[in-house]
């Protein structure tokens, strides 16, 4: 099997949130420190842009990955601590919230990456802290609008756009909420989504004149890592995992590996493709791109 693991280094850039709060206390600091390989990297891989303007600092690196994935590990060992707070969430209101979200998200043009990172925050939240029913909908919302600012959306735009899907006459209750979750993160934003790894296994794996295979890649693991944030289980395994186990079914399905991995995390991926199809067992109109694949 090929090793797909990315390359370490010890240097590193932290997602900042310093747009949003002026207060040097509240903001995720940033570590720069030289690494003897950094001449390995001159192709770092841009997934969000990122301008001259010191007020705007996100950016993934591809020699990031190496810490977002101590860092994952970190979180994962506290999460699993504390499941307990999960027992007043039901599976069932977990998977309700979340097609809330991704529906929402997609009215509203959001990025994929976006998405992903609205995922990512909620579950991270609902498994550190114990929540109310009533109270899911407004996290959700809230981890979304977190998400359109670090990846730039214009998140004035959704902010108004939430305030009145939840029927709320102000933006004051999704700041305290934003707030209380920066709290709960100690200001301290290190997030990866799946979709970031794979965009550098694809670019790593493959040669930059093969666009029509980068082109399906793209396309098939997009389709198979919404189905996958959809589920429960996803809460279970980290970003890398997610990631590398979708990779390789990508690999798989276009023919270019004869073998698929076969492990709890991909099960679990595999099961959660259930949720491309409605009850009459037509493929959900957000996943176009499997259409192929099940033919």
């Amino acid at each position: 099997m090929m090793n797909i693991l990315p390359k370490e280094s010890n240097s590193f850039n932290i997602i900042g949130y310093s747009k949003w709060f002026s207060d040097s206390k509240l903001v995720a600091d940033s570590t720069d420190m030289q690494s003897e390989e950094e001449e390995d990297y001159n192709d770092t891989i841009q997934i969000a842009a990122c301008n001259n303007s010191e007020d705007i600092p996100v950016i993934y690196e591809k020699k990031i990955f190496g810490e977002y994935m101590r860092q994952e590990n970190i979180h994962q060992i506290k999460n699993n601590a504390n499941l307990d707070h999960q027992n007043s969430i039901s599976e069932l209101d977990r998977d309700m919230v979340i097609n809330w979200l991704l529906l929402t998200s997609i009215s509203e043009s959001l990025s994929h990456h976006t998405i992903a990172l609205a995922v990512k925050i909620f579950d991270y939240v609902i498994q550190v802290i114990p929540l109310d029913r009533s109270e899911l909908k407004i996290y959700a919302a809230t981890s979304m609008l977190m998400a359109s600012k670090l990846e730039e959306e214009d998140s004035t735009v959704i902010c108004e756009r939430l305030c009145s899907l939840l029927v709320i006459p102000t933006k004051n209750l999704l700041v305290k909420t934003e707030l209380k979750i920066l709290h709960i993160l100690d200001y301290d934003l290190r997030f990866i989504t799946p979709f970031m790894y794979i965009e550098h296994f694809i670019a790593h794996h493959t040669s930059p004149r093969n666009n029509d295979l980068i082109l399906k890649l793209k396309q098939l693991s997009k389709a198979i890592t919404y189905a996958s944030i959809l589920s429960y289980s996803s809460t279970q395994f980290t970003s890398y995992e997610i990631a590398k186990n979708i990779f390789e079914l990508c690999l798989y399905y276009t023919h270019i590996h004869h073998y698929r991995p076969d492990n709890e995390c991909c099960r679990h991926i595999l099961n959660a493709l259930s949720t491309a199809f409605d009850e009459t067992g037509s493929l959900r109109s957000i996943f176009p791109y499997l259409v192929p694949i099940f033919n």
